[in-house]
Order: structure tokens, then sequence, then C-alpha cells
């Protein structure tokens, strides 16, 4: 009996502090979490009209923004603003196109309240064709 006491008494007090530590979770500072380009990420990335664009499967994918269902595919970039690359909306494939994306748009983007549009840190750039996502939703001219 009295085991179960202390271990009740053991157990009450490990739950609120677990609760007061969630408590504590600041939601905005979850949302930092997310990945976001660097200056360098960017600056690297092709200017607007400097590639030869989806028209060349061959086209390098700069980058890869994502989100649930949603995938953004990045070719080139303005410097300012606006990318061009090839846009997966709640992976609906038949709609999917090539189109500019406006990164204060994908920044403005929050579901939930916190979840946000992420930079994919782990992209490895290849060529349009060999992006699976792009073939499938008919992204490819050769």
């Amino acid at each position: 009996m009295i085991l179960m006491i202390v271990q009740t008494a053991m157990d009450s007090k490990t739950r609120e502090q677990r609760d007061a530590e969630f408590a504590q979770i600041n939601l905005e500072e979850v949302a930092k979490i997310w990945a976001k380009p660097t200056k360098t990420d960017l600056a690297k990335m092709p200017k607007l009209g400097e590639t030869d664009g989806p028209t060349n499967a061959c086209t390098i994918v700069q980058g890869h923004f994502f989100l649930g269902g949603c995938d953004w595919f990045v070719i080139e970039f303005d410097g300012e603003d606006t990318f061009f690359g090839f846009a997966i909306l709640n992976g609906d494939y038949q709609m999917a196109e090539w189109g500019y994306i406006s990164y204060e748009s994908l920044k403005e983007i929050k579901v939930g309240g916190f979840a946000e549009v992420d930079f994919d840190k782990h992209w490895d750039k290849r060529q349009v064709q060999d992006v699976e996502k792009i073939k499938l939703g008919g992204g490819v001219y050769k």
C-alpha cells in the first residue's frame, strides 16, 4: 500500500513536470525549426532566364520546398522574390505545372498556425528529367 502511494506521488509529480514543460513550448519557437534557404543557397541559383528552363530536360533543379503533399522544385531565382519552378499542390499531378513562385508567398503559408513550407536542406541538385515527381506531373519535355 505504501509503495502504491509513493508510486502515485512520483507519477503525479512527473506528469505535472511534463505538463509544465509542455506549457513552456512556444509555437513561434517551434516554427523556427523549419529550414529556410540561406543567402548563399539563393545566390548560387541561376537568375531568371539564365537556363533553358523546363524545355531542356537537363536543366538542373536547384532547390526543393515542401509542405505535406505540396512540392515546389525551383530552377531559377530573380535574386529578390521570384522563383521559376515546378509546383505540385496537394499531390495533384494532373494539375502540376511550371511557373513563377513568390518566395514571400511561400513564407506566408502556415498550416495549423505553425507548420510552414520547408526548404529541403538535403536536396541533391539534379536534372529535371531525374526528379520523379516532376516526371509524374508531366513536367519533363524532351
